[in-house]
């Protein structure tokens, strides 16, 4: 199945503010994209300045210029579509969808954006009868895009109960991957795989389980039990020192995180705006890890003192903003090419990796392919995947 790659709704703004934590006392400033009228031809850099003048207000360690040059909100082929007639474009919608972003509070975090941002899945309208050929998901007015070629077909959804291991399902449904068949989504309280399983959008997965139970997110205060940060409430973190998790409060600036006894409150226990600068995890893949405590502080931005990786560690708190690696104690804009350490801590700049395929590691870019095979189907141009079939 050809994924949706362009329809800015819960799930890409989802990908985005995982980039950091939120800020918990933010506000929104109404800022709409720019201004001027919004059209099919720059809803592409309209929706990428409202998330990253959003992004850039709640979440401290993240520079605007590294938003604007790292995120990709894949609308850039929505204009060549809206004029092949495969797909409409609302022009209400698309502003209304620009301002909500615009007017998000930083204490929204990742919960209750879907009804908020509403108008955001509503902008782009498909176009494309079953069977008839598309580029995208979004081009089907009943159904997704299915194949491996460009133009692909599309291939009506699936109902409750019926086969989906080569189709969607249909609305209200999901595709169970046991049966391969479609199911009505769980009401809290049903048995669940992913969060696409439940009524409220979040599945409870304990800790070591592969399975969990569909619940509100964010429900739970302090003491209650949990398997990850989504199911404390804002201000909490979900502390994984016992057997299992319980909610705790976040920890303060200047105090310890990270320790070998609760190693998780490393990645996620310091509160809104810091980091645990210092934090490492080594010795994890052989069973034997070692944690480095670090202590929950502020960011650090171009050119100020980081604490380096340790070696061999397989997860690390440097302090350096999103934008930045640590390099010999100071923090400097990530590279997108050259020599990168083998380490898997280390840092190339973003959507970049570190490939260690060659007799010298160097940063290469996450969608680098010498063919089509590479890229799913997907065209090969210039050495890079391109992220939508062209048709």
């Amino acid at each position: 199945m050809r994924s949706i790659k362009y329809v800015l709704s819960l799930a890409l703004v989802a990908a985005v503010v995982a980039c950091g934590p939120t800020n918990s006392n933010g506000n929104g400033n109404g800022n709409g994209g720019g201004g001027g009228a919004v059209t099919a031809d720059n809803f592409a850099t309209k929706a990428q300045s409202a998330l990253c003048a959003y992004m850039t207000r709640c979440v401290p360690e993240m520079e605007y210029a590294f938003c604007s040059g790292g995120l990709n909100v894949d609308l850039g082929y929505v204009s060549a579509e809206v004029k092949a007639g495969r797909l409409g474009f609302d022009t209400a919608k698309a502003q209304s969808c620009l301002n909500d972003i615009g007017s998000l509070a930083c204490a929204s975090g990742l919960n209750g954006l879907n009804a908020q941002i509403s108008d955001c899945s509503a902008v782009l309208v498909a176009k494309v009868q079953t069977g008839g050929a598309c580029a995208n998901d979004s081009e089907c007015v009943d159904g997704t895009c299915q194949g491996q070629t460009c133009p692909d077909h599309c291939v009506a959804n699936a109902a409750v109960g019926a086969d989906c291991s080569n189709a969607g399902c249909t609305h209200g449904a999901y595709c169970d991957s046991t049966t391969n068949k479609c199911t009505a989504v769980q009401a809290n309280g049903g048995s669940c795989n992913d969060n696409s399983d439940c009524q409220s959008g979040y599945c409870a997965i304990g800790n070591g389980s592969s399975q969990g139970q569909c619940a509100a997110p964010n429900a739970g205060n302090a003491g209650a039990t949990c398997s990850s940060d989504n199911d404390c409430a804002s201000g909490l973190f979900c502390d994984m020192a016992g057997e299992s998790g319980t909610c705790k409060a976040d920890i303060a600036k200047g105090q310890p995180c990270g320790t070998q006894s609760d190693p998780a409150s490393g990645v996620s226990g310091c509160g809104p705006q810091l980091v645990c600068l210092g934090f490492a995890v080594s010795g994890g893949s052989s069973g034997q890890m070692t944690v480095t405590a670090g202590t929950c502080s502020s960011w650090v931005g171009n050119g100020g003192t980081c604490t380096a990786t340790p070696a061999g560690a397989e997860y690390a708190m440097t302090g350096c903003e999103l934008s930045l690696a640590c390099v010999n104690g100071k923090c400097a804009p990530a590279p997108t090419s050259g020599p990168c350490a083998a380490d898997p801590a280390s840092q190339c700049a973003m959507n970049y990796s570190c490939d260690t395929s060659g007799a010298t590691p160097v940063c290469k870019s996450d969608n680098a392919c010498q063919s089509a095979s590479d890229c799913g189907g997907k065209p090969c141009q210039n050495g890079v995947c391109a992220q939508e079939c062209t048709m």
